[in-house]
């Protein structure tokens, strides 16, 4: 069953799989499942029937790969590319694949990681307002400290130069956080368009009895 857009696997035709069946379709879950949660690929993964046999449906908002139990991949988009190659790596013997943790994952925006959180972030930003406040104390020290003759200048230069720097750190940071939430932000937009938390299918996607 084909849909318009659709297209066939590009597999050579003189390749043999080595495994293939419900075993292959296991091995793949198994494998997608463990790209998903480790976010090397944004998609969602079902399994289901089509005319009686048993298929592997995953898809992301802009194509889907669907995969039988011969091996063969239809579909439409980068996905059904990258479906492909780990159809062949899961099809071979001495390909391991990766054991997904027991109790599952679900896809969504509390799963993201608060980058903007880290160690690295905070950080730069303690780094950032001690220059400043060193910047700060310098510039004002000689209203109630005693420097030698022509010190002056040297002690304003450094005060700025430990200012600036506190502030480069700060903009540092501010940019890491912004970056992450515009990430966040273009990751929920993705799942809305995949029907995460919602009873909404792309319209691409095949007709599927969804198990």
């Amino acid at each position: 069953m084909s849909n318009p857009g659709e297209e066939q696997s590009e597999f050579p035709i003189d390749l043999e799989l080595s495994i293939t069946g419900e075993e292959l379709l296991l091995r793949v879950e198994a494998d997608v499942k463990d790209r998903i949660s480790r976010r090397n690929i944004v998609a969602v993964i079902e399994t289901g029937n089509i005319d009686h046999q048993k298929h592997l449906l995953i898809y992301d908002n802009i194509g889907y790969a669907l995969i039988s139990l011969d091996g063969s991949v239809s579909g439409m988009g980068p996905i059904r590319t990258e479906t492909e190659n780990i159809v062949v790596l899961c099809s071979m013997t001495t390909y391991e694949v990766p054991e997904f943790p027991t109790g599952g994952f679900s896809l969504d925006t509390n799963n993201l990681s608060n980058n903007h959180d880290g160690i690295g972030n905070k950080l730069l930003q303690i780094l950032g307002l001690s220059f400043i406040l060193i910047g700060l104390f310098l510039l004002f020290s000689p209203l109630f400290l005693t420097f030698p003759p022509g010190s002056g200048i040297l002690t304003t230069v450094s005060a700025l130069g430990f200012i600036f720097t506190g502030l480069f750190l700060l903009i540092v940071v501010v940019h890491s956080r912004l970056s992450d939430r515009f990430r966040s932000m273009e990751y929920h937009d993705r799942l809305a368009k995949m029907g995460i938390g919602s009873d909404f299918r792309p319209d691409f996607l095949p007709p599927f009895d969804k198990k």
